[in-house]
């Protein structure tokens, strides 16, 4: 699992749009799940999914939580 730090969502998606994502988590095993919304939820964060990224627009102002990205 990487925990990475305001990673901007315009790179994680087709359209190009978004702000920084505070924390992206890629998961690289399916223990990897539990464990990222583990983290969210000590932190106190929203969680979101981000699947390919093809019908994700972000808002310029980023995301205030942890998207979760499937990397396995």
């Amino acid at each position: 699992m990487k925990i990475l730090e305001n990673v901007p969502l315009s790179s994680l998606t087709t359209m190009r749009l978004g702000g920084p994502v505070r924390f992206l988590i890629e998961i690289e095993t399916k223990d990897d799940i539990p464990a990222a919304y583990k983290y969210a939820k000590e932190h106190h964060l929203p969680t979101s999914i981000l699947g390919g990224g093809a019908n994700t627009i972000g808002h310029d102002s980023g995301y205030p939580g942890v998207k979760i990205k499937n990397a396995m």
